[in-house]
């Protein structure tokens, strides 16, 4: 007879979007609630162990429960009938098998962590009700073996896992597999007591705090201890090598100034907590990375400082020279500064995260989203990416270099730094301006020293319309001989340029090397002109306001300052 739901299950299936096994009722599934067929048929079973009382291998979690309980109160005789024994031979089991479950004991303890929620209590091998709704996946039907865990040496994995078995002449059983048993002389061997271990007092392995023995506690503190001392022995010695008169030297031993002695320290604490603790396999999962990605921090930290002194270091030969050439060369230098301590941050940053498991995680999601990840970060990052390609095309078009001077927003002042994404000029009186490049490459900006730093300027005098021009253009003339800024580049002219109500305009040029000795030419070329003008003649060619009066009372004058008819 033909089964209408078995037909169209999957039909309904395919429109719900569940496997069809969940559509059917699980008494007409293929293998049935009752079916518990899942296992590996053996001849016999540790036939060379002595019948024990309470030991309960009928599930996997019963078999696990014996395994422990017996080996904390001693009995590794009991303990070994939870080990798959069968390669063993039958007279040397009972003997064997007691030091195998000692030394699997010792393997578990130290490096195996599992939830036992996570450990099915059924025959089957399947997790009940309520412990899949803590589980994220699960196993559908019986199951013949189960994972607990998975230990490497070099690169290569051993898995600890619990395998059913049913001997002829007896009910299934749960038991650690045979290739568990097989590799636990190389696992003890790597992962079992270490020597410092023997001679630790036994009340300290008794007490564990967070799943931890207290004696590795007390370990991992000295350990630290030890390793932030050697740290500070090492900041010591470098500090009194930095003192050797070797320019190039100093540079190398001042960039390992804080990042060597913290590298040091740091892997003599892992070193001597790897080999001499002991310490269990989640607790390395922790540490192993998170010394990984100190270790990039500190190299990141080295390269940055090792950068930013070789780079000090070659713009103080050319910071005092004053000229244009030296000027690009400082800026080239700054940028590609800037550049390598980014990328160097970028790839450091990268590899120290990808160290732990979380930051993969969440590069999986970005990648899976990327098309809407990419939209959020693009939007977000902006402005910061506009500043940044803004600076890598000041880099290479230079409008404006290290040292220039420059008129920005009616602030006068020097380049005194270019980053990637900043810019900050000096200003006279000491004032510091930080513009983003983007913004101050979208407004104008005044360069005075482009190409060249020599620079003419005008100086303005006002005086009265009786001024003997030419004594005042032999006098600027004077002025400007006696002058150490004048660089000569610029005859002496001084030239009436305008006449006012009160006054005439004087404008003399004023030539010097570069702007900050034309502002002093100018401040001492203007004192002098003024001091002219005070004592020639008695001051008389100073700018002065002329009034007329006219006197209308007496009727010899009229109110429109017309002379008095005669």
């Amino acid at each position: 007879m033909i089964d209408a739901r078995a037909c169209f299950a999957p039909v309904l299936a395919f429109f719900l979007g569940l496997p069809p096994g969940q559509i059917l009722p699980a008494a007409e599934s293929k293998a049935g609630p009752s079916d518990q067929s899942n296992y590996t048929e053996v001849e016999r079973l540790n036939a060379g162990l002595p019948d024990t009382e309470g030991v309960d291998l009928g599930t996997p979690q019963a078999a696990l429960e014996t395994f422990i309980d017996a080996c904390e109160r001693g009995d590794y005789g009991a303990a070994a009938h939870a080990l798959n024994l069968n390669a063993t031979p039958i007279d040397r089991q009972a003997l064997e098998g007691a030091a195998l479950a000692r030394r699997l004991k010792d393997v578990m303890d130290r490096q195996v962590w599992f939830r036992w929620d996570a450990i099915p209590d059924r025959p089957d091998g399947q997790l009940d009700e309520a412990s899949l709704k803590r589980m994220s996946e699960g196993a559908d039907g019986p199951r013949s073996n189960i994972k607990l865990g998975a230990l490497f040496i070099g690169d290569r994995d051993y898995e600890i896992r619990l395998e059913r078995l049913k001997p002829a002449d007896g009910d299934p059983a749960w038991v650690f597999s045979g290739q568990t048993v097989k590799h636990i002389p190389a696992l003890h061997a790597e992962f079992g007591p270490s020597r410092i271990e023997r001679y630790i007092p036994t009340a300290l392995k008794r007490v564990r705090v967070a799943k931890v023995w207290l004696w590795q506690w007390i370990g991992f503190a000295i350990f630290l201890v030890a390793g932030a001392l050697l740290g500070w022995l090492t900041e010591k010695v470098l500090a009194l090598l930095a003192r050797i008169d070797a320019p190039w030297l100093r540079t190398i031993i001042e960039a390992l100034q804080g990042p060597g002695s913290m590298v040091l320290g740091l892997w003599t604490f892992y070193f001597l907590a790897r080999s001499s603790l002991g310490l269990s396999g989640p607790i390395m999962t922790v540490l192993d990375p998170l010394c990984i990605a100190v270790l990039v921090v500190s190299l990141v930290w080295f390269l940055r400082r090792l950068i930013a002194f070789l780079s000090e270091r070659i713009c103080s030969r050319y910071s005092g020279l004053q000229t244009d050439e030296a000027n690009v060369l400082i800026t080239r230098i700054e940028v590609v500064r800037h550049v390598l301590t980014f990328a160097v941050f970028l790839v450091g940053g990268i590899f120290a995260l990808s160290r732990f498991e979380w930051f993969r995680q969440v590069g999986v999601m970005v990648l899976a989203s990327a098309g809407v990840a990419g939209l959020i970060l693009g939007i977000a990052a902006q402005r910061v990416l506009g500043n940044l390609f803004a600076g890598l095309l000041l880099a290479l078009t230079q409008p404006v270099k290290s040292g220039d001077a420059v008129i920005f927003e009616g602030e006068f002042g020097w380049v005194e730094e270019i980053t990637l994404i900043y810019l900050v000029v000096r200003t006279w009186d000491g004032r510091r301006i930080v513009a983003p490049i983007a913004y101050f490459l979208d407004n104008p900006v005044q360069n005075w020293s482009r190409k060249t730093q020599q620079l003419i300027q005008p100086l303005m005098i006002h005086a009265d319309y009786r001024v003997d021009v030419e004594a005042v253009r032999e006098e600027f003339r004077r002025l400007m001989e006696e002058s150490e800024e004048w660089d000569r580049a610029v005859p002496p002219i001084l030239q009436v340029t305008d006449c006012k109500e009160g006054s005439v305009e004087l404008r003399a040029l004023c030539s010097s090397a570069n702007p900050s000795d034309n502002w002093n030419l100018r401040c001492r070329v203007r004192e002098g002109l003024v001091a002219f003008l005070q004592r020639h003649e008695g001051g008389r060619f100073l700018p002065r306001s002329r009034v007329l009066l006219n006197d209308t009372g007496d009727g010899e004058g009229s109110g429109d300052g017309r002379p008095p008819a005669g």
